[in-house]
């Protein structure tokens, strides 16, 4: 495999901030009431007059949020996996919640920033709750589909460059969606399911349950704990399944049927295909 030039380590340690951490007085001053109404009026005045800076400053805030948890993630994986791994990695999250957040924007649904979690991936809090299941479905399709689509990019790359890099981001990427895919509840592949049969909810939890005692990995447990919870949740309260929410007519559930089935097909041909070329490439 190539080797990839690796940038300058970061320094173990930063400097301290000299900054003193506040004064205390010998004496308290007294404050007179009209000093105290004048500093009052002037801070409703530059709250009138700079709302719209305050309102940029706080959306940047959300954005810096964003920034700083990728930044995070990128380093906390350069330290398992070089940073131009960790660099594409990162990315290709960011793209499978960006698919997310255009399908929340379809359906009208408002959103958070994203942030990223490492070894959780990235999350985005819901502002609205979706109303029915089919609504739940598209949006959780579209993190899936978006990260098919980059990880077919990468393969793509590979194959015009043999860059093996691209090739170990494809195989991760198709993996990670698949594993996704997975129809138990806090995964996509559980919140799609909801509009085709909450039933396929049982095949997810024997799927997480052999796959932990396989690999005995913590977070696989949590998942299980998680997705076990909420399979109890629903059947200890049957009439829910009757409810409004989990009315989906049979032409959608078979259209998200042929989706989800049809893009788990995709990328397990994928993931085993890229895991494949990736084994002739570690034995040369």
């Amino acid at each position: 495999m190539k080797n990839y030039p690796e940038p300058e380590p970061l320094p173990r340690s930063f400097p301290q901030d000299p900054s003193p951490g506040g004064f205390v007085q010998d004496r308290p001053v007294p404050k007179s009431k009209k000093g105290f109404l004048w500093s009052l009026l002037s801070l409703l005045g530059f709250l009138l007059l700079k709302g719209k800076a305050v309102l940029a400053f706080l959306k940047f805030g959300k954005v810096a949020l964003t920034a700083v948890s990728m930044i995070t993630s990128i380093w906390v994986y350069a330290l398992f996996w070089g940073w131009y791994f960790a660099l594409g990695f990162v990315v290709l999250i960011f793209i499978h919640e960006m698919g997310h957040a255009a399908a929340m924007r379809i359906k009208g649904i408002r959103a958070g920033a994203p942030v990223f979690i490492p070894f959780f991936g990235a999350m985005i809090a819901l502002k609205d709750q979706p109303q029915n299941a089919k609504t739940e479905a598209y949006i959780a399709f579209g993190g899936p589909l978006a990260g098919a689509i980059a990880s077919g990019i990468c393969f793509y790359f590979f194959q015009m460059t043999q860059n093996h890099l691209f090739l170990a981001l494809a195989y991760t990427g198709f993996f990670m969606n698949l594993f996704n895919l997975i129809p138990m509840s806090p995964l996509d592949g559980g919140r799609i399911v909801t509009a085709i049969s909450i039933k396929l909810w049982g095949i997810g939890l024997i799927a997480i349950l052999l796959l932990f005692l396989k690999t005995h990995n913590v977070l696989l447990l949590l998942v299980l704990l998680m997705g076990g919870l909420r399979f109890w949740q629903v059947y200890k309260e049957k009439e829910n399944l009757s409810s409004g929410y989990y009315q989906v007519s049979s032409s959608y559930r078979w259209k998200m049927s042929l989706a989800y089935f049809g893009l788990i097909a995709y990328l397990g041909y994928m993931s085993i295909d890229s895991l494949n070329l990736l084994n002739q490439i570690m034995v040369r």
